[in-house]
């Protein structure tokens, strides 16, 4: 029940109204992971039927579109057998393609070498393979980030492909594991701040120290605690919030026996986020023409101009800002973001609008 009413496991709040209100009519099971991709609201959960508090509900399962007036399959050949035994527990935009990863065993019913990570075609409407054949994960994958350059995973895998450990990198191609990553228990979280990767679950060790359930990745490779870490079962969840790292998770302790309950916040003695943000400007230069002015140099891994509804309209990678750079010519009058990924991992995202 939602404000007197059903949403049924999927929910918009409106921050105008400060209400909240069911989206499509709803799914029939719990929702796993949310995304906007391309415009669209992407679903993931345990659910078979999606629109089920309308009079049309429809046969999608695990993984369904919300466009804004009407639910549609990814691919509307296969709606209830696009993925097996399970469903996405993250969505991820990488290298120009979206990653979903999850618990599912296969797609199409009995393609296993999609199990656990694959690439959703828009265009094509297919799910498609993200690795080599007999390359893939043994076991679910929980959190998927880009960090570095390249796609992290986490989960309850012990091997990818030719990589061991609970936490890997991805190029794209094939995963190559982490130094020191988790061996044991699993990894349901990852949160990329900067330099630093942070990354939790159930494990106890990394790099060969005791770090209970929480640690920190540099971008030179080194792994460090979080105090005295978390208890006695695992974390869930991170977010960065005032500048604390905040954990949710089933834990009703830190590493010492001091009693917390379910949800903690770090904090620490150097300020966890390091970088200012660059000096950048979105300027005029003509009519619908605008270019970025950058004070400094910032070497620019990704470079994302995209629209109200959250469609990409242009990106570039490897970009040297320096002076004034020219955006491509905007296609109409409104609200634009302009998302600028630096070499370290660190996202900064600039609004500007055109009215």
């Amino acid at each position: 029940m939602l404000g007197g009413g059903s949403a049924q496991n999927l929910a918009a709040y409106d921050p105008a109204t400060n209400t909240w209100s069911a989206v499509g009519g709803g799914v029939n099971g719990s929702v796993t992971a949310l995304a906007v991709y391309d415009g669209e609201l992407l679903v993931g959960g345990n659910f078979t039927r999606v629109g089920v508090g309308t009079a049309s509900p429809q046969n999608i399962a695990f993984f369904a579109r919300w466009n804004g007036s009407q639910w549609l399959a990814p691919d509307p050949s296969n709606p209830s057998y696009l993925l097996t035994g399970g469903a996405p527990l993250a969505f991820v935009e990488f290298q120009n393609k979206l990653y979903l990863a999850g618990n599912f065993t296969a797609a199409y019913y009995n393609e296993t070498d999609k199990a656990y990570l694959a690439v959703w075609n828009k265009a094509a409407q297919r799910v498609e393979a993200a690795y080599p054949p007999g390359q893939g994960p043994d076991n679910n994958i929980w959190a998927a980030v880009v960090w570095n350059g390249a796609l992290y995973l986490g989960g309850d895998f012990s091997t990818f492909g030719g990589a061991s450990g609970k936490l890997v990198r991805f190029d794209g191609v094939q995963a190559t594991g982490v130094p020191g990553a988790p061996t044991s228990g699993s990894v349901r979280a990852l949160l990329p701040v900067g330099s630093t990767l942070y990354v939790a679950g159930s494990f106890t060790t990394v790099g060969g120290q005791t770090v209970n359930r929480i640690a920190a990745l540099s971008s030179a490779g080194t792994w460090s605690g979080l105090g005295s870490g978390l208890g006695p079962t695992l974390v869930r969840t991170l977010a960065l919030y005032n500048n604390y790292l905040y954990a949710g998770g089933g834990f009703t302790a830190d590493g010492s026996g001091a009693g917390l309950s379910y949800l903690a916040r770090f904090s620490s003695a150097t300020p966890l986020v390091s970088q200012k943000a660059p000096s950048l400007f979105v300027v005029e230069v003509a009519p619908r023409a605008y270019a970025l002015w950058a004070e400094t140099p910032l070497l620019c891994h990704r470079l994302r101009l995209i629209n109200a509804v959250g469609q990409t309209l242009y990106e570039e990678e490897g970009r040297l800002l320096q002076g004034e750079y020219l955006l491509p010519l905007l296609p109409a009058e409104g609200l634009y973001f302009l998302q600028v990924e630096g070499a370290g991992g660190e996202v900064y995202t600039y609004r500007f609008s055109t009215l």
